[in-house]
């Protein structure tokens, strides 16, 4: 800017210049010529040394400085415009560059995450197809089995141990499908120990009360002197209060309450309570505890669990086979699976 200044003031015409720009002769002269023209004439009062033709000619100057500055100010601005432009067009560049690459980096790592996700869920799919045909192969097996359980329906009637729907039972017809009563419980003791009636009666009558039954809504019939006792319930809910009684007995998880009564030297003797079942249920249950003792050591270190209200034996809680009622003489046992054991069943 200062050399700009300069140029400006060096550009002025000679007629114009300020006593300052003379040479030094000059100026001297000018000087010694003032002195006497000074010392000749005194200023006249109120009359300023600036005033008349030198104070002209130094607001010309400032005005020509200061036009010659307007007139090189863009010149200026361009000159400052060009010398900043390509720092900053550099400092830009790098900053862009830097923040490009990194997203760049970025971009990459998304798209190779990407690549890993297409392949992973390719896997998947191929797995699950391959899952979905071995069902299928399963479901497929298991339709054909001639050993495989039906789940959508349930065996007929008198395979259970109930008699077939068209069954008319006459005075000629067994009592192997008959129907069970519903009101009536048998009691009998271990060993076939035989105890009396009233003692009986009275361990009943406990544990009826236990289960909120009054000994009004049940008889007890036995001899005086006997190992078994029938306990039949009274009453419009005699069915429902013979199942409350018999189901207050079980604790679960195959547990009973204690059934104890005492005979006539006070010795504790226990017993057992049953529903009432006919021909059918009692084959089937004798049935299944046979054939637990048959595969029992076929088994290996395995529990072989009975239910015998299904006549079904059960190994790692699954159902390993059942017993099905074909006729008074005639049954069936199905399994429903295989299980490895010591004996390769």
């Amino acid at each position: 800017m200062s050399f700009a200044l300069t140029s400006a003031f060096f550009e002025m015409p000679a007629v114009e210049r300020s006593q300052d720009s003379l040479p030094a002769v000059e100026r001297n002269n000018g000087s010694a010529e003032r002195r006497r023209e000074g010392s000749r004439t005194p200023p006249r009062g109120g009359e300023s040394l600036e005033s008349g033709a030198g104070g002209d000619k130094a607001v010309d100057i400032k005005q020509q400085v200061a036009d010659a500055f307007a007139s090189q100010l863009p010149t200026i601005t361009q000159q400052v415009t060009d010398a900043c432009t390509q720092p900053i067009k550099q400092i830009c560049a790098t900053a862009c560059e830097g923040t490009v690459q990194e997203l760049t980096g970025r971009m990459q790592k998304l798209e190779q995450g990407q690549a890993k996700l297409e392949i992973g869920q390719d896997k998947l799919a191929k797995q699950l197809e391959e899952l979905s045909e071995k069902v299928s192969t399963a479901m497929g097996l298991l339709t054909h089995s001639s050993s495989a359980p039906n789940l959508g329906s349930q065996a007929p009637q008198h395979l259970q141990g109930f008699p077939p729907g068209d069954f008319v039972p006459d005075v000629t017809t067994s009592n192997f499908y008959r129907k069970p009563d519903p009101t009536k419980l048998f009691l009998n003791t271990r060993d076939r120990v035989c105890v009396s009636r009233d003692n009986f009666f009275a361990a009943i009558v406990t544990l009826a009360g236990e289960a909120g039954i009054s000994e009004e809504h049940f008889d007890l019939q036995g001899d005086a002197l006997d190992n078994r006792f029938e306990m039949l319930f009274k009453g419009q809910s005699a069915a429902p209060r013979a199942l409350q009684f018999y189901q207050s007995l079980q604790l679960g998880r195959g547990k009973w309450k204690v059934q104890e009564v005492t005979d006539d030297l006070d010795d504790k003797i226990q017993f057992f309570v049953q529903p009432d079942k006919n021909g059918a249920q009692i084959r089937r249950e004798v049935l299944a505890k046979n054939l637990k003792d048959i595969l029992l050591p076929l088994v290996g270190t395995k529990q072989v669990f009975l239910r015998k209200s299904i006549g079904s034996l059960l190994v790692d809680r699954r159902v390993l086979a059942s017993i099905f009622i074909t006729g008074e003489h005639s049954a069936r046992i199905q399994f429903w699976f295989l299980c490895s054991g010591q004996g390769g069943i």
